[in-house]
C-alpha cells in the first residue's frame, strides 16, 4: 500500500549544464502530472510525463526542472560586429575624437558576445534528465511506501474496531423478536379496554415487525465487504488500491445506513451508528491511498 504524498529531489550534470529536478505529489482522484521546465527544454516535457506515469498511478504530481550552466564557453565573440566597432573607433579617431576603445569596453558593447548554440533537447541531455528524474521519483516512492505502511496499520486497527461492532450487533439480534413482542404487548394492554386482541393476532404482528426489521442480508454483505477490504490491504505494497478501497467504503456505508433505518432497537441502533462513524473514518484515510 502506498500513500499519494511524497517529495523527491535530485541533481546532475551533462554537457556543462547543471540540472535539478524536484517532484512533489499530493492527493488526487486521478493521475494528474504537471511539468514546469525552462523554455529551452519544453520539448522534453512529454518524456518526463511518460516516465512519471510509468511509476505512479494516482495523485497530483508536480515536476520542476531547474537549469544552470557551468560552461566557460557558453558565449562566443561576434567577430563581424567587433570588426565593425573597431572600424567605427578608427574613423572617430581620424575625425579628432579622443580616447581609445579598450577590450573591457568593447566586450560590454551590445551584441559583442552571443550565446553559443547549445542543444538543450539532445538525446544525451534527455537521457541525463530522465535519469535525474528517476532518482527523485525513487525518493518519492520511498516516502509514499513509508506513509502507506502507517496508513495500513491505522486501517487494520479501524477494521478490527468495525469487526467488533458487527459482532456486538450480531449478539443482540436474538433479542429483536422479544423486543417487538414486548412493545406490541404494551400497546395491546392500552387497547384491551376498548377491544380484546387475540394472542394469535399478537403473534402475527410480532412476526411482521420482526421480518420488517430483519437485517440479516445487510449483515452478510457487511461481513463480505469487510473481508474483501482486509484482503485488498494485504496485497503487495506497489499495488494501487485507493479506488477499490473507496468503493468498498461506499458499500459498507450503504449497509450500515440500511441497518440504522430498519432497526428500532436502541442498543443495535447505537452500535450501527458507531459502525457507520468508523466506516466514515476509514473512508477519510482511504482518500490518502494511491
Amino acid at each position: 500500500m502506498q500513500s499519494m504524498t511524497g517529495f523527491g529531489h535530485a541533481e546532475g550534470t551533462v554537457q556543462g549544464l547543471n540540472l535539478a529536478v524536484e517532484v512533489k505529489t499530493v492527493n488526487g482522484r486521478y493521475l494528474d502530472v504537471i511539468t514546469r521546465t525552462p523554455r529551452e527544454m519544453a520539448a522534453l516535457e512529454n518524456p518526463l510525463k511518460k516516465r512519471v506515469k510509468s511509476l505512479l498511478k494516482r495523485g497530483r504530481v508536480e515536476v520542476y526542472v531547474n537549469l544552470t550552466s557551468q560552461r566557460s564557453d557558453q558565449y562566443e565573440l561576434n567577430k563581424e560586429l567587433v570588426q565593425s566597432y573597431l572600424e567605427m573607433a578608427r574613423q572617430s579617431a581620424s575625425m579628432g575624437a579622443g580616447g581609445e576603445l579598450d577590450v573591457s569596453t568593447l566586450l560590454q558593447l551590445p551584441g559583442t558576445l552571443v550565446p553559443r548554440d547549445i542543444d538543450f533537447t539532445s538525446e544525451e541531455v534527455e537521457k541525463a534528465l530522465l535519469g535525474i528524474l528517476d532518482q527523485a521519483l525513487q525518493t518519492v516512492l520511498q516516502e509514499r511506501r513509508h506513509e502507506g505502511a502507517a496508513l495500513k496499520e491505522d486501517l487494520e486497527g479501524r477494521l478490527q474496531t468495525l469487526q467488533s461492532l458487527l459482532e456486538q450487533i450480531e449478539s443482540h439480534r436474538g433479542d429483536l423478536t422479544e423486543h417487538y413482542r414486548e412493545k406490541l404487548s404494551q400497546r395491546v394492554e392500552r387497547l384491551q379496554a376498548e377491544k380484546p386482541v387475540e394472542a394469535s393476532r399478537l403473534a402475527q404482528e410480532v412476526l411482521f415487525y420482526a421480518e420488517k426489521a430483519d437485517f440479516s442480508e445487510e449483515m452478510t454483505r457487511l461481513k463480505r465487504h469487510l473481508e474483501r477490504f482486509q484482503e485488498q490491504i494485504g496485497q503487495a505494497a506497489h499495488e494501487s488500491l485507493g479506488k477499490a478501497l473507496d468503493f468498498l467504503c461506499q458499500e459498507l456505508n450503504r449497509e450500515a445506513n440500511t441497518i440504522l433505518s430498519k432497526c428500532q432497537n436502541v442498543e443495535i441502533s447505537q452500535l450501527a451508528l458507531q459502525a457507520k462513524t468508523e466506516v466514515e473514518r476509514i473512508r477519510e484515510q482511504v482518500q490518502n491511498v494511491e
